[in-house]
């Protein structure tokens, strides 16, 4: 029965087995009967160590493509839906010295406008900690992305950015007492969203709040979205006729430049770790096959073509690949996660922030993947492949 379980080239050469001195991989490949293309997956197996390192190297290269995927995603939405890094607005009004009914007049009759709200702002202080209250009214809440919970709707409701809520050890559904403007006001926390402005150390809350406890609190700025279709600077400028040279506006921009640079890192990176991989890979096939010379002459002297020999380094290489994209997916979205968050902590936008890679990226990485790790494994055989039978027979 063994007899039977051994390949033809190991039964004919004089050499032993490599199943019996290549490790429980080898043997474990050994034992499929007549599968010529599995014999290149046999040889790389006899050096398991070598197999090993080679795997890693792709490993890594996968979660380096991972990680950098996860990333430019996040970049290319954070710049083109700017409520994702806390700025949820396209035109912005600084009354200066014009009345608020007179600004929010223009912004009502100004068309084009999707939606509008006011900010006042104040100093803050908890546990002997200051900070910026902003509060907000108008007619529709800001579209801020929200992490947890919700933005303030009702009496004595607050809701804080990320970056304010850790460095004050608060919580979403805590009760707390702060002082707003001097006074000591009690307030419950219902949610806390995402703001790069100030490391988000925001403390949000209703204009009406912040009015009860100051009655001479006056919006001091207007933010606004454009309807779809609508330039950010028709608008602006519709409201510069409405208003005059007395309020100061301003349109957001995003910058194209800093996303260039980002995605150009990112992707050299990975690049990078994927040349590195595939040399390595590369060295150790042409190291195995130069190893197994003699084998592959038995093969090729026993009716096996050059393409077949070619393909059994192909396959080989391409297993490896595959094992390493098994591992290396589901290792580099944690690692992606656990990055982004940090990350992302750090600039006060909270956890969570991190887009991973779509479906339609992570598919062709893996095609991608096993298709360079077979051509590969192609190009470390067609010498040996292609030398005559007589010089493979005696290779030492």
């Amino acid at each position: 029965m063994r007899a039977g379980r051994a390949s033809i080239v190991d039964t004919l050469r004089d050499a032993p087995a490599a199943a019996r001195r290549g490790g429980p991989l080898a043997r474990l490949t050994a034992l499929v009967p007549g599968r010529l293309g599995l014999l290149g997956v046999g040889r790389l197996a006899a050096r398991p160590g070598r197999a090993t390192l080679t795997g890693l190297t792709m490993l890594v290269a996968v979660m380096g493509a991972v990680v950098a995927g996860g990333f430019m995603v996040t970049v290319t939405e954070a710049l083109e839906r700017p409520s994702f890094t806390g700025d949820p607005w396209q035109v912005f009004v600084d009354r200066g010295d014009v009345a608020p009914t007179t600004v929010e007049a223009a912004l009502r009759q100004t068309p084009g406008i999707g939606g509008w709200w006011s900010e006042a702002e104040r100093r803050g202080s908890y546990d002997g900690q200051t900070f910026r209250v902003r509060a907000l009214g108008g007619e529709t809440l800001p579209g801020y992305s929200v992490g947890a919970g919700r933005l303030p709707s009702a009496p004595g409701e607050v809701a804080l950015g990320y970056g304010l809520l850790e460095q004050l050890g608060l919580r979403v559904g805590q009760t707390a007492t702060v002082e707003i403007a001097g006074v000591a006001r009690g307030v419950h926390i219902v949610g806390w969203y995402r703001t790069g402005e100030d490391s988000g150390r925001l403390f949000a809350m209703r204009l009406a709040d912040l009015s009860a406890i100051d009655p001479a609190t006056a919006p001091g700025q207007y933010r606004m979205t454009v309807t779809p279709g609508t330039s950010p600077d028709t608008v602006k400028s519709a409201l510069e006729a409405r208003l005059g040279s007395g309020v100061e506006l301003r349109t957001y921009t995003s910058n194209v430049g800093g996303r260039t640079v980002i995605e150009a890192v990112t992707t050299l990176i990975a690049a990078v770790l994927v040349l590195i991989a595939l040399a390595n890979m590369l060295h150790a096939l042409l190291a195995s096959n130069r190893e197994s010379a003699r084998d592959i002459g038995i093969a090729g002297a026993l009716g096996c073509t050059p393409r077949q020999l070619v393909g059994q380094s192909a396959l080989a290489a391409a297993a490896l690949a595959g094992l390493a994209v098994v591992i290396g997916l589901p290792l580099g979205l944690l690692v992606f996660r656990i990055q982004s968050d940090a990350v992302a902590r750090d600039i006060g936008l909270g956890p969570g922030f991190g887009l991973t890679p779509s479906a339609a990226f992570l598919v062709a990485l893996v095609a991608g993947t096993l298709a360079l790790a077979a051509a590969t494994g192609a190009a470390a055989a067609r010498g040996l492949a292609r030398r005559p039978l007589g010089d493979l027979l005696r290779w030492e």
